[in-house]
């Protein structure tokens, strides 16, 4: 359950008319990891922006889910960590507030199976993610790369 949730319960609960001395503990333990978790999330942006390149710009985020070998699965964790950013510079990977990985877009290539994104770099495949979008399909994403590589993105990276 989340913090969120504990605060909404909490609150239908004094309106059911539940003791006061009851509702309270919950709220304020509710609130407290409410604000824990906002803090932890800004935390983790702060440090993702901080990464950025002068000049590099955040164009777009997807929470990805990284397939290592064979079918990924019906439903995926409903809270990840895991994003793929993409940047005017190139793209970027990351677990939480850790970069797993960047590459220019002069050196990266991306390739759809399925519904997968398959991330090749200097000829090798990198990794096979699976994008948390409406359709679940990564056309956009290929779109946008196609067009930064032919603008010449890439940046101060090398």
């Amino acid at each position: 359950m989340s913090a969120t949730a504990v605060v909404v319960l909490a609150v239908d609960a004094l309106r059911a008319r539940v003791a006061w001395w009851i509702v309270l503990p919950l709220a304020v333990v509710g609130g407290g990891l409410l604000v824990w978790q906002c803090f932890r999330e800004g935390r983790v942006q702060g440090v993702r922006e901080e990464a950025l390149e002068s000049g590099e710009i955040l164009m777009s985020a997807y929470r990805v889910h990284p397939v290592n070998s064979g079918p990924p699965p019906v439903r995926w964790p409903e809270s990840s960590s895991h994003e793929l950013r993409v940047t005017t510079y190139g793209l970027q990977r990351w677990d939480g507030d850790q970069r797993l990985w960047a590459h220019p877009w002069r050196a990266v290539a991306l390739a759809a199976e399925g519904k997968l994104l398959v991330v090749r770099h200097e000829g090798r495949v990198v990794e096979r993610l699976q994008l948390d979008t409406m359709g679940g399909a990564p056309d956009e994403l290929l779109l946008a790369a196609e067009r930064l590589r032919r603008r010449g993105g890439g940046g101060g990276r090398a």
